[in-house]
């Protein structure tokens, strides 16, 4: 990996690289019981590996503010797999690996201005987007998650000392329905959990000691 700073300390910059070799990962998996019936299992993956990069940018123009971007790029494998089927294991081989998206991404900016001569006003705007990636080890497309996008504001009021503070939040403005989590338990029947909605409230935070 790399870190450096750059323009008189203004700008931060991160680069890693990484390679993950594993031996008996556990891993969500979903099997036949019988009757049209599934089951949602862990199960140990003999061999998988997973490589991949991330980016960290933060980015200060002045006192006031302040622009971060982050970014990562992953890819994985199931390299080999326990089984006395060999239909199983020809069928978990060459596999991602459940929930490792290929890209993610998040980017905010934040802004801090003097209001009056004791307090300060600031506001935060944030986006992330995460690719689709697979819930189990079968690589069910049927049950895989959707690429989502995400965006977030904060704007709020503290004092110069930000002993306390008070804001406006806001999370998945733009009201994305997206799934995180999806089995099927009874033939074709699919059970999908969601993440939350638009939620928009008000926050207050106090600080102690000195």
């Amino acid at each position: 990996g790399l870190k450096r700073t750059l323009l008189d300390r203004r700008l931060f910059l991160a680069l890693s690289a990484f390679y993950y070799d594993y031996s008996d990962k556990q891993v969500q998996a979903t099997i036949d019981i019988g009757g049209g019936v599934t089951e949602a299992i862990i199960q140990n993956a003999a061999a998988s590996e997973a490589y991949g990069a991330e980016l960290e940018l933060r980015w200060t123009p002045s006192a006031a503010l302040e622009i971060t971007l982050g970014s990562s790029l992953l890819s994985t494998e199931i390299t080999d797999w326990d089984s006395a089927s060999p239909e199983e294991a020809a069928a978990r081989i060459g596999n991602e690996l459940p929930n490792a998206p290929e890209w993610t991404a998040n980017a905010a900016v934040d802004y801090r201005v003097p209001v009056g001569p004791s307090l300060i006003g600031f506001a935060n705007v944030n986006v992330s987007h995460t690719d689709g990636s697979f819930r189990e080890v079968a690589n069910n497309p049927d049950l895989a998650a959707e690429d989502v996008t995400l965006f977030g504001a904060r704007i709020g009021m503290a004092p110069i000392s930000e002993r306390w503070s008070l804001y406006l939040w806001g999370r998945n403005l733009t009201d994305e329905d997206y799934r995180t989590y999806s089995r099927r338990p009874l033939g074709a029947m699919i059970t999908d959990q969601y993440g939350l909605p638009r939620m928009l409230g008000l926050g207050a935070s106090l600080r102690y000691g000195r």
